[in-house]
This record gives C-alpha cells, sequence and structure tokens, in this order.
C-alpha cells in the first residue's frame, strides 16, 4: 500500500544493511537523511517502500560523490599565467607604419 512519508521516518536496518553490501557506509547513507526527507515532505508523493525509495537516493549520491572524488584526484593541468601587457596610449594622431610595426613586434615579443 502507497503512503506519504512520515516526519518521523527513518531506515531500516535492513536498508542499512543492503547499502553495505554495496560498499557504502551507515555513515554516508545518515548523512543524506534529511535532504530525502526534506525534498519528499514537500514533494508529498506517495511510495510503496520508503526504505527502497531511500536506497536509490543513497546509492545515487554515493555515485555523484564518487565521481567528484575521481575528478579530484586527476592531475590538474599546468596552466601558465598569461602574460603582463603594456597598455600603449592612445594618441590623436594617426600612427605611421614604422610606429604600428614596432607597437606590434613589442606586443608579440611579450605573449612569447
Amino acid at each position: 500500500m502507497n503512503s506519504k512519508l512520515r516526519e518521523k521516518w527513518q531506515p531500516s536496518e535492513r536498508c542499512y544493511a543492503l547499502l553495505e553490501t554495496k560498499g557504502i557506509s551507515k555513515e554516508f547513507a545518515g548523512h543524506q537523511i534529511d535532504e530525502f526527507k526534506l525534498y519528499w515532505l514537500d514533494a508529498g508523493t506517495m511510495k510503496k517502500s520508503w526504505d527502497l525509495t531511500f536506497l536509490n537516493w543513497v546509492k545515487k549520491s554515493w555515485e555523484q560523490a564518487d565521481k567528484r572524488r575521481f575528478y579530484e584526484q586527476q592531475p590538474k593541468p599546468d596552466i601558465p599565467k598569461p602574460p603582463k601587457l603594456t597598455v600603449v596610449p592612445v594618441q590623436n594622431k594617426p600612427l605611421s607604419k614604422e610606429e604600428r610595426c614596432a607597437i606590434i613586434d613589442k606586443f608579440m615579443g611579450q605573449i612569447e
């Protein structure tokens, strides 16, 4: 029979035991209870088994945490700092070809 989640609901020991067979600790599962209850109490959804729903919730949370741990362990790429560029003051007169070339050469020397 379907029912709404009760405010005082807690996962059964059997639920914790099943999670532990998947390598998920009771401590990790316990940290999921408040968020799980907040979500489902607000949703007001009727479910046949709140233990099964919690089991699936915790398994998804575990997979997401596992992915985060995997990506955090990956080596970070060595990204060089961008070069400091010199600001060229704006002039009211047009630059000659030689002046433009000198500015471009100076700029290119800074980014190499």
